[in-house]
């Protein structure tokens, strides 16, 4: 599942919040089942944070061995 910040509009704390609460709301997610993907903007200079706030949160992370 893409999950896209493409207006450049998040904040590293609010999209990681997001993640997370995907993450662990669905367990395919834990599973390995699915991932989360995501594509940042930079319009607003954030897309790196974001990005990484991201994967720390469940983005394309799989617990599955």
């Amino acid at each position: 599942m893409n999950i896209p910040d493409t207006v450049g509009y998040a904040v590293p704390e609010e999209y990681g919040a997001l993640i997370r609460q995907l993450y662990e709301a669905v367990p395919e997610f834990r599973s390995g089942k699915a991932i989360i993907s995501v594509h940042c903007h930079n319009d607003l200079g954030l897309a790196v944070a974001n990005s990484l706030v991201a994967v720390r949160h469940g983005a394309a992370r799989s617990s599955a061995p």
